[in-house]
C-alpha cells in the first residue's frame, strides 16, 4: 500500500464516463467480470471517503494476471467482442483503484475511448448512441492539455465542438463509401456459446415459457408488408418439437430440407432480430422461403428456418407466407402413424379422452372437443403455477389444472397423440407490442409463448392454441397488456371494457412509442445500408471498390493535412510569444522569469537589479521584443535579427 493519493477534482468528469462506460457492458460480460468491477469502483469510492492508502501496482497487476486467467477460462479464447469487453472492463476498474500520479490521466483517456467503441459492438440503439456521445466529448476535452485555454473552460467546450463539427463531413462519406466489413468480419471474433435474449432451447418444460415471459427483454422488431396479415395471425415460429418424454419435449433430429428457397420478389413481412448468440430463427406461420443477406441460412423438412452459424449481431430478414400448404406425403404420414402406435398408452388417458371425443377419429373433431374439454373442467391459466416437480400428464389434468401456455401445449399434443393423431409442440413468440407511429411490432420476452400443430383429415399441419380456450384474453390483448392486468380485472370487467381502458394511451406511452420508432428507423437504416446497397451506389456512378478506396484514403489524407495546417495555423505563435518563451527559458535556471504581473520595461527593470547581464544585452534584447510586441505588430522580426537575439540569449 501507498499513501493516499487524492484525485484531482479536474478528473471527475472523466472518471464518471470511465464508469458509466463500464457499467454499459455490465450486460454483456459474465456476472463474476461485472461484480468485481463494481466492487473496485467502490473501493476507491471509500478511498477517497476515508482517506485510505492506495493499493500498490504489485497488488493491482497481481489482480490483472489472475482475471486475465479467469477470463481465458471462462472463454476459452483470447479472441471475441466478450472476451475484450470483459478484461477492459477489469483493467480500468484496476487501473482507476490505484491511481497514483496526474500523468496517468492520458492512459485513462485512452482506456475511455476504448470503452466507448465497444458497447458499440454489442449494440447500435440509439439510446446508447444518446448516452456515449456526450461521453465522447467529454474524452475530447479532457484530452486537451491542461494550459490549453486553462482559465476559458467554456472557450475549451467550444473547440470539442468544432472539432466535432469538423469531423462529420468526413464521417458521413466514410461511411456511405468506404469498403464495408461483412458479416465474415464479425463472424470470426468466436461468439461463444450461450443463451441470448432468444432465451430458448431445443426442449421444453413445463414452467420454463412461464419464466421467459417475466422479461421485457426485446427479441425482434417485425413489419407487415402484407395487409392481409392481422394480428390473429401472429405467431411466430421458432421450432418444432417432436420428441416427448412425459410432460418435457425435446427437438428431434434435423432433417434439412434439399429444395433451395423459394424466388419472391414481394415480401410478406421483415424481421429486426437482435443479437442471440443463437441460431434460432422467427418466422409466421405458414413462411415458405426467406431472404436475407447478413447470414447465411438452412431450412428443415418441418419448414423450419435457422441461421448456420451463431447470429452475433443484429440480423434482418424478409419472408413471405402461402397460405395453401401442400399436405405431408403419404410415406411421412405412415411413419408418423407407426411412431404413435407404438407408444403406450395410459388407460386413464384413454378415458379422458373417450370421455370428451366418444369413438370420433376425425382430428378436426378432436380438436374441438379438447378445446371445449379444457373451458368446461375449470383450467386455470397462470405465470406462478407452483413447484410441480416432474408434472405427469394425469396429474396436471386431473390434480394440478394450472400452468402456463407450455402446460396445455404439452398436454394437448399428448393428448392428441393418445388418440393416435400425429401432433406436435411448436415454442415461439406471439403477438407483440404494435407501434403505431412506426407501423411496427416490437416482439419481447414477454410474449414467449407455446402451442400445437396437428395433422388434420386433408394431413396437412394445423395450428391449435389450447391458451384460447382456457385465456382468451391473453391472445386478443397482448401478452404485454395482460400481464398488466389483476385478476380481479380480469374476472369482473368484460372484454369490450379491458379493451377500451387499453386504448386510451397517455402521454409517457405515446413519448415511449415515438422514440421506438426513432429506434427501429435507426436500426434499420443502418442494418439495410449494406455490402450490397454500396455496390449499388458505386455502380450508378461506374466505379469500383478499388478505385473507391484509394479516393477515400486520399480524401482522408488531405483532409487531416487540412485540420492539421488549419490547426497548427490557429496555434502559431507570434515573434513575441517566441521571444519571450526564449528569454524565459534562458533565465529560468536563475529564477528570474517573467512574473504574470509584469510588463516588459518591468521586467528589464528587475534584471538590471538582480542578473549580471550586460546593459548592452538587456538593451538589445527588450528592444526586439518591445518592437515586435507593441510597435509594429503587423512586421514579422527579421532573420538577422532573430539571430542576434538568440546569440545573446546563448552568451548570458
Amino acid at each position: 500500500m501507498k499513501a493516499h493519493f487524492r484525485i484531482h477534482p479536474d478528473y471527475t468528469s472523466l472518471i464518471a464516463t470511465l464508469v458509466v462506460s463500464s457499467l454499459l457492458l455490465i450486460s454483456d460480460v459474465p456476472n463474476w467480470a461485472a461484480l468485481s468491477t463494481v466492487l473496485f469502483f467502490i473501493w476507491r469510492l471509500l478511498i477517497e471517503y476515508f482517506r485510505w492508502p492506495t493499493p500498490s501496482r504489485w497488488l493491482t497487476g497481481f489482480l490483472s494476471v489472475i482475471f486475465l486467467v479467469a477470463t481465458l477460462y471462462t472463454f476459452k479464447s483470447w479472441i471475441g467482442k466478450e472476451v475484450s469487453a470483459c478484461f477492459l472492463m477489469i483493467l480500468t476498474s484496476l487501473k482507476i483503484l490505484e491511481l497514483q500520479e496526474e500523468s496517468e490521466k492520458s492512459f485513462l483517456i485512452l482506456l475511455g475511448f476504448f470503452l466507448v467503441s465497444s458497447k458499440f459492438l454489442f449494440s447500435l440503439d440509439l439510446i446508447y448512441v444518446a448516452i456515449e456521445i456526450p461521453m465522447l466529448l467529454i474524452l475530447i476535452y479532457n484530452l486537451l492539455p491542461t494550459q490549453f485555454m486553462s482559465n476559458n473552460p467554456w472557450g475549451r467546450i467550444q473547440y470539442v465542438f468544432k472539432v466535432i463539427v469538423l469531423t462529420i463531413p468526413l464521417t458521413a462519406f466514410l461511411y456511405v463509401f468506404f469498403p464495408r466489413f461483412t458479416q465474415k468480419f464479425i463472424e470470426v471474433q468466436g461468439l461463444q456459446d450461450k443463451i441470448g435474449i432468444s432465451g430458448f432451447s431445443d426442449s421444453i418444460q413445463p414452467g420454463q415459457v412461464s419464466q421467459l415471459a417475466q422479461s421485457n427483454e426485446l427479441v425482434f422488431r417485425a413489419e407487415l408488408m402484407n395487409e392481409k396479415i392481422s394480428s390473429e395471425d401472429l405467431y411466430w415460429k421458432g421450432q418444432i418439437l417432436t420428441e416427448s418424454k412425459g410432460m418435457l419435449w425435446k427437438r428431434g433430429l434435423l432433417e434439412i430440407s434439399e429444395e433451395d428457397p423459394l424466388p419472391f420478389a414481394m415480401a410478406d413481412y421483415k424481421i429486426i432480430l437482435e443479437p442471440t448468440g443463437r441460431r434460432w430463427l422467427f418466422f409466421l406461420d405458414d413462411t415458405v422461403s426467406i431472404k436475407t443477406e447478413n447470414f447465411k441460412f438452412q431450412k428443415t423438412s418441418g419448414n423450419v428456418f435457422f441461421s448456420v452459424d451463431n447470429l452475433s449481431a443484429r440480423s434482418q430478414y424478409v419472408g413471405k407466407v402461402l397460405k395453401n400448404q401442400k399436405p405431408i406425403s403419404d410415406r411421412d404420414y405412415n411413419v408418423l402413424k407407426s411412431k404413435l402406435q407404438a407408444t403406450q398408452k395410459d388407460p386413464a388417458i384413454l378415458e379422458i379422452i373417450k370421455g370428451f371425443n366418444g369413438d370420433n377419429h376425425d382430428p378436426d373433431i378432436f380438436a374441438k372437443n379438447l378445446l371445449h374439454y379444457y373451458q368446461s373442467n375449470h383450467f386455470y391459466y397462470t405465470l406462478r403455477p407452483g413447484d410441480q416437480g416432474d408434472l405427469q400428464l394425469i396429474d396436471f389434468l386431473l390434480k394440478s389444472k394450472k400452468g402456463f401456455c407450455e402446460h396445455y401445449a404439452s398436454s394437448a399434443a399428448l393428448l392428441f397423440r393418445a388418440a393416435n393423431i400425429p401432433s406436435r409442440v411448436v415454442v415461439g413468440y406471439q403477438g407483440g407490442v404494435f407501434n403505431r407511429n412506426g407501423r411496427f411490432w416490437s416482439v419481447t420476452q414477454k410474449d414467449a409463448h407455446a402451442w400445437i400443430e396437428y395433422l388434420n383429415s386433408q394431413k396437412i399441419w394445423t395450428r391449435l392454441d389450447p391458451t384460447s380456450a382456457i385465456a382468451p384474453l391473453r391472445l386478443e390483448l397482448g401478452a404485454q397488456a395482460y400481464f398488466n392486468l389483476n385478476e380481479n380485472e380480469i374476472q369482473s370487467l368484460s372484454k369490450e371494457e379491458l379493451k377500451k381502458r387499453l386504448e386510451n394511451s397517455n402521454f409517457i406511452e405515446d413519448v415511449e412509442f415515438w422514440f421506438e420508432n426513432i429506434n427501429y428507423k435507426w436500426n434499420t437504416w443502418l442494418l439495410d445500408y449494406d455490402l450490397e446497397k454500396q455496390k449499388a451506389w458505386l455502380e450508378k456512378y461506374n466505379m469500383s471498390l478499388t478505385s473507391l478506396s484509394l479516393i477515400a484514403l486520399v480524401l482522408s489524407l488531405l483532409a487531416t493535412a487540412l485540420f492539421q495546417f488549419l490547426v497548427d495555423r490557429k496555434n502559431k505563435k507570434t515573434d513575441y510569444e517566441i521571444l519571450i518563451e526564449a528569454l524565459n527559458k534562458a533565465l529560468k535556471k536563475r529564477e528570474l522569469e517573467r512574473l504574470p504581473t509584469e510588463g516588459p520595461l518591468e521586467w528589464k527593470n528587475r534584471l538590471q537589479i538582480q542578473s549580471s547581464i550586460p546593459q548592452r544585452s538587456l538593451d538589445l534584447l527588450f528592444e526586439f521584443i518591445v518592437s515586435v510586441g507593441y510597435k509594429n505588430k503587423s512586421i514579422a522580426i527579421s532573420a538577422e535579427q532573430r539571430k542576434i537575439f538568440f546569440k545573446i540569449i546563448n552568451e548570458i
